[in-house]
């Protein structure tokens, strides 16, 4: 999935952590140029109870540099009965109200993910991105980050990690 240079992309709290997590934070600049952050994301990932756990000081660098912007969405989707955070509803709402503008979601949640397609948006996760900045030459080894992030707790069914290096053409070890 590439979207259009001009089309707004909106980074959920998942994403911005695991990237962070494994020093892979820049890539979303380099992939994206300019990025949209909404405030309940900002907040968990900023908020008190996140001082200097990963992608806190990458963000707050990020938005003081100028290219990921803090956005408050005018109205909010109604939440799902269970599995949505507020950050990832703030997320789809965001990416409601730009619409018109082909706007990209970066999320992994299942959950999320199901809802942004519900309402038609383009999401994106942790994995597609890494795909991604592979094929722009970004990325030497999808496979050292998918097990950096596997060293941290990012979980991915061992199929799903076959068929992306598969799809990348590194080879299949794990």
């Amino acid at each position: 999935m590439n979207p259009p240079p001009q089309s707004p992309v909106v980074v959920d709290a998942s994403v911005l952590i695991a990237l962070a997590s494994v020093g892979q934070f820049e890539l979303l600049k380099s992939l994206f140029g300019a990025l949209v952050v909404p405030e309940a994301v900002y907040n968990e990932v900023c908020g008190a109870q996140a001082q200097g756990k990963a992608g806190e000081p990458e963000l707050r660098r990020a938005v003081r540099e100028g290219w990921i912007i803090v956005m408050t969405p005018s109205t909010l989707i109604p939440p799902p009965h269970s599995g949505m955070r507020r950050g990832e509803i703030e997320v789809i709402s965001v990416g409601i109200e730009m619409q018109s503008f082909n706007p990209l979601l970066l999320m992994d949640e299942r959950v999320g993910r199901r809802r942004a397609r519900a309402e038609g948006l383009q999401v994106l996760g942790t994995l597609g991105i890494l795909k991604l900045a592979k094929a722009r030459g970004s990325l030497e080894s999808v496979g050292a980050v998918m097990d950096s992030l596997d060293r941290r707790g990012f979980r991915v069914a061992k199929s799903l990690y076959q068929s992306v290096l598969t799809q990348v053409g590194e080879k299949t070890d794990h």
